[in-house]
């Protein structure tokens, strides 16, 4: 069945009253999985940018490929399920989405625009060419060593810069980690991120928002999420592109969150044999159950994988790097915030990263330059089909 919307027949039965293009809705009852959904067909937000296919649907948003009229060109535009009708929600997204906007970093997907229309809360966004690495986690299977490490560090930078903002993402996972046509990878969706701060979710209060195989554990515990719990998603994304399956998986997301809490990772090694130690180590410090054993922050998180990429060369196995070890397993974070509490952790980080130089000296004929995260296909020498 086809319906129009009772605006869309009140603006043929009065021309007079358009003032400027609005929402048309064509909404087809298409049977999927013996149910019957609605598909949004055409629709103009803020008379300008015309929704022509669906990109992906998640628990609180849809992407959609659009056109913007006013410049001509094409555009994702995400528009939120939840209807704009409090306030405060849309003064909390307002503020988010300036927040947001003004992040300028080569691996952080642009924002060009945000607003309301008819309750509807929308961003626009850069339209990236793709995959995910979730579509070429699909496509591949497991990667390349140095290619994995390199979408992560690449995707450490974007954090960097995110949570230098004060903007925590709090859903990072293959599918938000996104390739443009010269093979950068962007961190997309900030659809649930929240400001470093109280009071300041889109999200209700007690409702966990995330994906479970990629949740930390002081999300899966409910508790507040803080820029290292991003660390420890990254965490679960590099034993994704390495494994081709992240950590922890369930039946049932409570019992997925029960095994982020509780359960030691597994080596990736028992998974893909010949893996370097030193990649299980690292691993191991950012998938720690406590965040005050992760990397401090994710600048030195970036430091840290570019170390270790660069170590990975045929002539030399890659070295041990000394990485703080992680807590017991099981512990929680204490109330008070973790990233107050840098200063030890920072000191050792920067011993380990000392360290591995000096081994690197030793092993490659001296101290390896600095090297900006680059294109894992300028790395290999190969291209994506």
């Amino acid at each position: 069945m086809i319906k129009v919307s009772s605006e869309a027949s009140a603006i043929r039965s009065h021309p007079t009253r358009r003032k400027r293009p609005v929402c048309v809705v064509c909404v087809v009852a298409v049977p999927v999985g013996g149910q019957y959904v609605q598909v949004m067909e055409t629709r103009v937000l803020a008379g300008r940018y015309r929704l022509d296919r669906s990109l992906g649907r998640g628990g609180f948003s849809e992407v959609w490929q659009a056109e913007d009229s006013v410049l001509g060109r094409a555009v994702a535009v995400k528009v939120f399920t939840a209807p704009a009708s409090d306030p405060d929600v849309v003064a909390r997204f307002q503020r988010e989405a300036r927040t947001v906007a003004a992040l300028r970093h080569p691996n952080v997907v642009v924002v060009f625009d945000a607003g309301v229309d008819r309750d509807m809360l929308y961003v626009v966004m850069e339209l990236l060419a793709g995959p995910s690495l979730d579509g070429l986690l699909a496509m591949r299977g497991p990667l390349p060593a140095d290619v994995a490490l390199a979408y992560a560090e690449q995707a450490a930078a974007g954090l960097a810069a995110a949570h230098a903002a004060g903007v925590v993402h709090r859903d990072i996972k293959p599918a938000n980690l996104v390739l443009d046509s010269d093979g950068t990878l962007k961190v997309a969706d900030f659809g649930i991120a929240s400001l470093a701060g109280p009071a300041t979710s889109l999200t209700a209060a007690g409702v966990i928002a995330g994906t479970p195989a990629y949740l930390s554990p002081e999300q899966a515990a409910g508790r507040p999420a803080e820029p290292r719990s991003d660390l420890y998603a990254l965490g679960c994304v590099l034993y994704a592109l390495l494994t081709g399956t992240p950590p922890f998986t369930g039946e049932h997301p409570v019992a997925t969150a029960h095994q982020h809490l509780h359960a030691a990772v597994p080596p990736a090694r028992e998974l893909r044999p010949g893996l370097p130690p030193v990649i299980d180590q690292l691993l191991v410090t950012m998938l720690a159950k406590n965040p005050e054993d992760r990397p401090p922050d994710a600048a030195t998180l970036q430091g840290w994988l570019a170390q270790v990429r660069q170590a990975l060369s045929p002539a030399a196995p890659a070295a041990t790097m000394l990485i703080p070890l992680a807590g017991p397993e099981g512990s929680l974070p204490p109330d008070r915030p973790s990233w107050q509490r840098r200063g030890p952790l920072a000191l050792a980080g920067t011993a380990a990263i000392a360290v591995l130089l000096v081994i690197l000296a030793l092993t490659h004929g001296g101290a390896p330059q600095a090297q900006a995260a680059r294109s894992p296909e300028v790395l290999l020498g190969y291209r994506r089909p």
